[in-house]
């Protein structure tokens, strides 16, 4: 079986845009149903202004706490490269010592600063939590 290699006049593509075009279409008609019925539907009874603040007041620590988890996530990714690169260096630094003491104080130094590094940085991010946290409780109060 030979196959002929596509040109690009071969290509045509209009049948592509005619495809997205009509699912775009048939989306915007589903969309307008969908709106048109939630017209017609009996609105919920208004909602007191207790009941809205509070509401409202979820609603901002909830923001909150998604931004702080995001935050916490590229604090996360910063910290691991650190530690990463320090990871990288100590084969070499290991290769450097002359002698077994000078090995164990590198090992020493080593795994001290990874215990810091690690406490110091569950404490930054437990630290930043606990501030949206209080400020949610004290709201509530």
């Amino acid at each position: 079986m030979v196959t002929q290699p596509l040109s690009q006049s071969d290509f045509d593509p209009s049948s592509m845009v005619k495809l997205y075009l009509g699912a775009l279409e048939s989306w915007k008609k589903n969309y307008e149903n969908l709106v048109s019925s939630m017209a017609e539907a009996s609105p919920l009874p208004a909602a007191s202004s207790t009941e809205h603040s509070a509401a409202a007041n979820g609603q901002d620590v909830a923001v909150q706490l998604f931004q702080k988890a995001v935050e916490a996530e590229m604090e996360l990714c910063r910290f691991y490269e650190k530690r990463w690169s320090q990871y990288l260096k100590l084969p070499q630094a290991m290769a450097n010592c002359k002698s077994p003491m000078e090995l164990a104080e590198l090992q020493n130094s080593f795994c001290s600063k990874f215990t810091a590094d690690y406490v110091d940085e569950g404490s930054r991010l437990f630290d930043s939590f606990k501030e949206v946290l209080s400020h949610s409780a004290t709201a509530r109060q």
